[in-house]
């Protein structure tokens, strides 16, 4: 049996599965870019899955969601009488930061226009949107503009990633990133805090900041699991479950 040929249903399981997948950042530019080629069935159902946990891919993308996506006007939509609304099912917004690590990271990186663009309409076109995602690729030192984020009252969940296609970026940002020190600095909103291939440095700073958390979670520290308070950094308790990193 082919992806043609599947239930409506389980090609939109399959599909969710996959765009919910760690993928480099060309793999899920192009599974954004080809569902158009494989039928109006694959792309409606891409469309659905896009519109629950939209990915920001390139500096430029924002402004085709804005225009398109969220009026229902790209070809998927315009092919389905489904009364579905981007605006309605929407719960998560990623936006990819991605450099090119021979020529150092550019700032501000393009996209925080993007970040405190969409930041502010988030409440009237994306009122449901309840996890921001900020995806490193390739960054190698500190990103100073990350200090400026604020976050509307929905947004509860954070995820910063960090990825890597060479090891040199990797181990540079070990040993660099960190956060501007501004003690005004806070996500207080933040309850769900998730930080990937950070640091040690700037995953405390993290977690100072996003003092509210009821859950940090962090694969920077390795055995013996810790627990990151605003004190600093803790023996954690096997009674403490909610709390890890």
């Amino acid at each position: 049996m082919s992806l043609l040929t599947l239930p409506v249903e389980v090609l939109g399981r399959i599909i969710a599965e996959a765009w919910a997948l760690p993928l480099t950042p060309l793999q899920r530019l192009q599974m954004a870019t080809s569902p158009l080629l494989v039928s109006r069935s694959f792309a409606w159902e891409f469309t659905r899955v896009f519109c629950s946990d939209i990915h920001i891919l390139t500096p430029f993308h924002l402004s085709h969601i804005l225009r398109l996506v969220l009026p229902r006007l790209t070809v998927a939509f315009l092919s389905t009488d489904s009364s579905f609304s981007p605006s309605e099912f929407c719960r998560s917004i990623s936006f990819l930061l991605q450099v090119d690590p021979y020529h150092g990271n550019p700032l501000p990186h393009p996209v925080w226009n993007n970040i405190c663009r969409i930041m502010q309409l988030l409440p009237e076109y994306l009122p449901n949107v309840q996890r921001v995602s900020v995806n490193y690729h390739n960054w190698w030192c500190g990103d100073p503009y990350f200090a400026c984020l604020r976050l509307p009252e929905q947004v509860v969940e954070l995820d910063v990633v960090f990825t890597h296609s060479l090891p040199f970026s990797k181990a540079r940002l070990e040993q660099d990133v960190s956060l501007v020190e501004d003690p005004s600095f806070a996500l207080p909103g933040v309850k769900k805090l998730t930080v990937v291939g950070g640091n040690r440095s700037f995953v405390s700073q993290l977690v100072s900041a996003c003092h509210d958390a009821k859950s940090v979670t962090s694969d920077t520290f390795k055995k013996p699991l810790v627990l990151i308070v605003k004190e600093g950094v803790v023996p954690m308790s096997k009674k403490q479950p909610k709390s890890y990193i």
